[in-house]
Order: structure tokens, then sequence, then C-alpha cells
């Protein structure tokens, strides 16, 4: 290796570790501004929160004594309004603070402080399908099984009447705290994940509700036979992979194997096997993850079949 390269890199790395340096020294100082407004017993911290598919985002955690229940309050556009200097420190600490306490008075108003029990967390704990390539370094602190290319994981819905559905994921920790077993929060998660009440629809339904078309128009923009399959509520409805009923269902009425498409974490989409060749539906689900889907509800790049006769899902 050449003097100039090495000399590249030593300031490419200098560059990355002052940048590092500078960020944890706003960090703290957002961390100090807020810690002001709270007295003793009070706990102030940054944390890195790993969410779905390798994203890592900075919150502030404040955490009142005696209390279990508090909210990640994430910071990350807060830190660039910082630095292009739309907003100081102060305003910044300020707008955590207020957040913080709405947060906290709508948790007390709704009594979600109550959920977090043994008999809470299991009348309230329902899957989540997430890629577990992607996810190896959460899925070690967190109960788990695998799924074919995926992985299922657990979470907590909190409260679901306003447009956002309120929740937190089951690590090991908590199911230790609470003295719950892996095989109990299973069978809780499957009861629970089902009164979700999932639902088959056709795309072109979809189709003409979305751009206001009436079903006729609908069939000629949208010949191919798709069916949308995900839950009422369409957070998280992919877990409709583990229910072999609703495609067992879907296939005997057209008659047909299936193959599906993993749009999100939110829905799958099914085809009948005689349309496509399983090599062209994982180039369009690659290009849909890469063009389409937020990072972090990517499913999978692959595609999986149904077959009537074996009555189970595998990867195409």
């Amino acid at each position: 290796m050449s003097s100039e390269i090495i000399g590249i890199l030593v300031v490419i790395t200098f560059k990355a570790l002052e940048e590092r340096k500078m960020k944890e020294i706003l960090l703290n100082k957002v961390r100090e501004e807020v810690e002001k407004e709270f007295g003793i017993g009070y706990t102030v911290c940054i944390k890195n929160v790993a969410k779905n598919n390798g994203i890592v985002l900075q919150s502030v955690n404040i955490r009142e004594p005696g209390k279990d229940l508090t909210p990640n309050i994430y910071i990350d556009s807060l830190l660039v309004e910082i630095n292009s200097g739309a907003i100081s420190i102060r305003e910044a600490a300020q707008e955590i603070i207020s957040t913080y306490k709405n947060n906290k008075n709508e948790y007390r108003a709704k009594g979600l402080e109550q959920i977090l029990s043994r008999r809470g967390i299991l009348k309230r704990v329902t899957y989540q399908l997430i890629n577990a390539e992607k996810n190896q370094e959460r899925l070690r602190y967190m109960p788990h099984r695998e799924f074919l290319d995926l992985a299922v994981v657990y979470r907590v819905i909190l409260e679901e009447d306003g447009p956002d559905v309120v929740g937190f994921e089951v690590s090991n920790g908590i199911c230790e705290k609470y003295g719950i077993e892996e095989t109990e929060l299973d069978c809780a998660a499957r009861q629970n994940t089902e009164e979700g009440r999932f639902q088959i629809r056709r795309m072109k339904s979809i189709f003409a509700e979305i751009e206001g078309m009436s079903q006729e128009d609908a069939e000629i923009v949208g010949p191919v036979q798709m069916w949308v399959l995900s839950n009422a509520r369409l957070v998280n409805g992919a877990a409709i992979m583990l229910y072999n009923e609703y495609f067992e269902k879907l296939a005997g009425v057209i008659g047909s194997d299936l193959y599906i498409m993993p749009s999100s974490i939110h829905e799958v989409i099914a085809i009948r096997d005689d349309v496509a060749e399983p090599g062209e539906l994982r180039k369009m689900v690659q290009m849909i993850n890469s063009s389409e889907v937020m990072v972090g509800e990517v499913l999978s790049g692959n595609v999986y079949r149904y077959s009537r006769e074996d009555n189970k899902l595998v990867i195409a």
C-alpha cells in the first residue's frame, strides 16, 4: 500500500473520530440541559436504539423514580437542526422535555403503566416478522424463533385507538423480570395476533379505492390477479405468513398453488403460481425494496411458494 493511500486513510479515520467526538459532546450538552428540568431521582441518559434492519437511532430516555414505562424520545432530527443552526441546544432540550411530559400524561390518563405486568404483557403480546439476517445483533437480546429466512419476534401493543400503534418489543430481560417462559409467550402471541382480524383482499379492489376508480376500470388497469394479505390495521400484517389456513383458503378458491411476495413487514402479496417464474418475481421484490419501501419496513428479498399438497410455505 502506497504512502499516499495510507495518508488518505489516516485523514479519513481522523475525521471520523473527530465527528464522533463532536457528536458525543453535543449529546452530553443536550442531556445536561434536559437534566436541569428534573429533580433528584430522575435518570436522564442517551441511548442508541437498534431498530429494524440495522437502523440505529439516538434517543433521550427520562426515567421517573419507581417507574418502568418511559418512552424513547428520538432526537436525530433535532441534532441535525442544532448542527445547522436552526435551533439552539436549549430549544432542543425544551422540545424533548415537552415531548416527555405529554407522553407521561398520556400514559397515565390511559392507564398504560398498569399494563406492565405478567398478565398485561401476555394479554397484549403479538407476533412480528422481521428479516433474520439483517437483525442478527438485535435477536441476541430478544426471544424469537426462526421461520424460513425470517425471525418471529414479540411485540406488546399498549394502545391502538389513535392513528399510530404504541408498543414495545419483548426482550429477554422483560421475560426474566416478569417470569414469562418463551412457550407461553408464543402461545399468547399466536392467539392475540389472529384476533387482529387477518384479511385477504384483491389488489384490484384496493387500487380502485385508492384511485377512486370503478371496479370495471380497475379490471382493465390490472388484469393480473393479485391478493393482498394483512391484518385490519395494516400494521405488522406480514405475520399472516405464520397462519397457513389463510393461504389454504385462497389457494382452494382459485384452484392454484401460490407465490407469496413480501411487500413489507406490514403485508404480503399472493399470485397464482402459473403467472410468473420465481426468479422474475424475486427481482421485482428486490427492486421495490430498494426504491419504494422504507429500510426499516423491508421484510425479505426472497419469494415464497405455498403448496396445497404440503400445506406449507417454502422459499421459492
